[in-house]
C-alpha cells in the first residue's frame, strides 16, 4: 500500500492529562505534612497520632499555603520529594488533601453502616479512585473518560487515549476513541514470532498495492 502522507499540523494547542496510578500502599500522612498552624497547633497533634513514624518538623520542606483558606499558612512535604516541591512553588502542581469516597459524614463506630465502600479493600479503593463516582451518578464510567466525553460533545475538540502496562477503568467513557493501550515492552513488533520464515513477505504481498485503490479484499 501506498504510504500515507504526514497531515498539516492543525495548529490547534495540544494538551495532556496524565494520570499516574500509584497501586502500592502511600503513606500520605509523611508525604503532606502540617506545618505552621494557627490557633490550634495542628503539627503537635500529627506528632502525637503517629508517634515514632512522625516526621520531624525541621526535616520538611516548607510550603506557603498562605493564600488558602486552610488553618496552616504553611504545609511540609517530604524531604524525597524536592522535585514535587518545585513544582508546587513554581504554581505547576497542587495537592488535594484529604480525598476519599465517603458519601456522608460518619466517624469509626458508624462507618460500617454509614458508607458503601469497601474502605479498607485494596482493591477496591484502587477501583474508586480511578471512577471518582462514589454517589454513582454515572456507573461504569472514569474520571478521565468523562473528561474526554465533554471536551468531545461539548468543546468539539478531538481526543486521543493512551495507557501504559494495561487497561484502566479511569478512562472509561461513553464515547470514543477505544484507550490504545502500550504495554510495559513498548509497542509491539508485527508478526514479532513468525511461524513460518516466509510469512513477511506473504503478508506484504497481500496488502501490496497494485492500483492506488486496491487491496486484497476489494481485488477478489
Amino acid at each position: 500500500r501506498e504510504s500515507a502522507s504526514t497531515p498539516p499540523p492543525s495548529g490547534v494547542p495540544y494538551k495532556a492529562v496524565i494520570f499516574l496510578m500509584l497501586q502500592g500502599g502511600a503513606d500520605s500522612f509523611n508525604m503532606l505534612v502540617p506545618h505552621t498552624c494557627s490557633p490550634k497547633d495542628l503539627y503537635s497533634e500529627y506528632k502525637k497520632v503517629r508517634g515514632a513514624v512522625s516526621m520531624p518538623l525541621s526535616s520538611l520542606l516548607e510550603i506557603d499555603a498562605s493564600s488558602s483558606n486552610q488553618a496552616c499558612t504553611s504545609f511540609g512535604m517530604h524531604p524525597k520529594l524536592a522535585t514535587a516541591k518545585q513544582l508546587y512553588d513554581d504554581g505547576d502542581l497542587v495537592w488535594f488533601a484529604n480525598a476519599g469516597v465517603l458519601t456522608r459524614p460518619t466517624n469509626k463506630d458508624k462507618y460500617k453502616s454509614h458508607t458503601k465502600a469497601a474502605l479498607f479493600a485494596h482493591n477496591s479503593m484502587k477501583l474508586y479512585i480511578q471512577r471518582l463516582d462514589p454517589f454513582k451518578t454515572d456507573v461504569e464510567t472514569g474520571a478521565l473518560g468523562r473528561i474526554a466525553d465533554a471536551l468531545q460533545k461539548q468543546q468539539n475538540l478531538s481526543v486521543e487515549k493512551y495507557n501504559l502496562y494495561k487497561g484502566s477503568y479511569s478512562l472509561d467513557g461513553h464515547y470514543g476513541p477505544e484507550p490504545f493501550i502500550v504495554d510495559g515492552n513498548g509497542v509491539p513488533k508485527f508478526n514479532e514470532a513468525p511461524s513460518d520464515e516466509g510469512m513477511d513477505g506473504v503478508i506484504k504481498n497481500l496488502n501490496g498495492a497494485t492500483e492506488f485503490d486496491s487491496g486484497v479484499f476489494a481485488d477478489l
